[in-house]
This record gives C-alpha cells, structure tokens and sequence, in this order.
C-alpha cells in the first residue's frame, strides 16, 4: 500500500513518474522534437496545478499531492527542451566540425569532396551524429558541379538547416 492512506492511494506515483518518464525519453531520444510530450506535460501541470489551488480549501494532504505531480511534470517538461536544446548545440557545434574539415579537404585536393566519407580518417577520425536521437540523427552531404551543401534536421521531421559552402551560410528548407 505504500506511504499514502487507500483515499490516497489513487495518485499511483509509480505510475505518474513512468509516465513522466516515458514522455521525456519519447520527446528527447527517440523522437527529437519537443512537441507531443512537451504538450502532455503542460496540459498535467496546468490541470494539476488547478487542482491543487481548489483541494487546498478542501484537502490540504490531497492538494500537497497534486503539487508534487505538477512538479513531477514540470521536471520532465523541463528535460524535454533541455535535451532539444542539447541536441541542438550539438548539431551545430558537429556541423562546424564537418565543415572545417569540408574546407580543408578543398584547400587540400583543390575541390569538395564527393561523400563525406572521404574525409575520414584523414580531416576528421569519424562522421559524427547530429544529434542524439533515434530519428534523424546523421548529417546529409551533396555534391554535384554546380552545389555542395550540408543538411541536418534541427527540428525533425522538418527544421531543416542546410548549410551553402558556396555562399558559407547556413539557411533552413523548412
């Protein structure tokens, strides 16, 4: 039965943390984007929050424990944009890697390379991940005679930066 009395024991702790939980580890490491779990913890905390201003009139025990589910939920909200934010600096910080190694490989060979592969082990000892997610997590490289650009997914399945070596600068396609 735990440490709640059976009026209590409907909170199911273990059950609102896995969730919590789940959520976060969805958002942040499977999918990347910041938007189905971050959305579930803001519609909790702000249901839970409410809750806990109207049973501190009735019951204060009831209300300190919506209080610690709002706070459960806001953590993990919490964790959801920091990991996006990671993930972001991240990407950014690998893609400069990437393209200072393009850039030498060019005043090297005297033109792009034709897959990133070509820069291992020589400019760069491997192709790093551009974030650390199970979705969309690897730099896109093309080269044809007229473009070379770099591609990676900030904000997955869309947000897509692409960097211009032509014009060194970095646009979004979407």
């Amino acid at each position: 039965m735990g440490f709640l009395s059976p009026k209590k024991e409907s909170f199911r702790f273990k059950r609102i943390i896995a969730v919590a939980l789940l959520l976060t580890i969805f958002d942040g490491f499977i999918y990347g984007l910041p938007a189905f779990g971050l959305f579930i913890c803001l519609a909790v905390f702000l249901a839970s929050s409410i809750a806990s201003v109207i049973f501190l009139f009735v019951d204060k025990e009831f209300s300190k424990l919506y209080a610690l589910k709002c706070l459960i939920y806001l953590c993990a909200g919490t964790c959801i944009i920091g990991m996006f934010r990671l993930n972001t600096h991240i990407g950014n910080r690998n893609a400069d890697k990437i393209i200072h190694s393009v850039e030498k490989y060019k005043a090297d060979k005297g033109d792009y390379p034709t897959e990133l592969g070509n820069l291992v082990p020589e400019y760069i000892p491997k192709i790093p991940v551009c974030a650390y997610r199970m979705i969309n997590n690897e730099y896109r490289y093309s080269y044809t005679e007229t473009s070379h650009y770099l591609m990676w997914a900030q904000l997955p399945p869309y947000g897509r930066r692409l960097y211009h070596f032509k014009n060194k600068e970095w646009t979004y396609i979407d």
